[in-house]
């Protein structure tokens, strides 16, 4: 099917045959920045995170070691899950790099 909509060859059409005018587009690319935005400030907070997280296991007694361990483990995995989201959301030759 064409990009172009029968009515306006220089319109393009979206998904339910409506055509994108240069203002929706301007909407879902400022939606677009807000998200990846987003996205950057909670991995950075996740990548502090798994640095403070790893800071107590280093000053963890020996009976603590553990359980400063496992939050230091979660944290990268929050910060794992951070990462995929931002690659997600910049895009496909992003994600496929990571």
């Amino acid at each position: 099917m064409s990009t172009e909509s029968r009515d306006h060859p220089r319109r393009s059409t979206r998904d339910g045959g409506e055509a994108a005018t240069p203002l929706a587009h301007s909407r879902s690319t400022r939606r677009g920045r807000r998200q990846r935005a987003e996205a950057l400030e909670r991995w950075r907070a996740a990548r502090d995170r798994v640095h403070e997280r790893w800071d107590l296991v280093v000053v963890a007694d020996r009976h603590g070691r553990p359980e400063a361990f496992a939050a230091y483990d979660a944290a990268l995995d929050l910060e794992e899950a951070a990462a995929d989201e931002l690659a997600w959301l910049s895009g496909p030759a992003v994600a496929e790099a990571a």
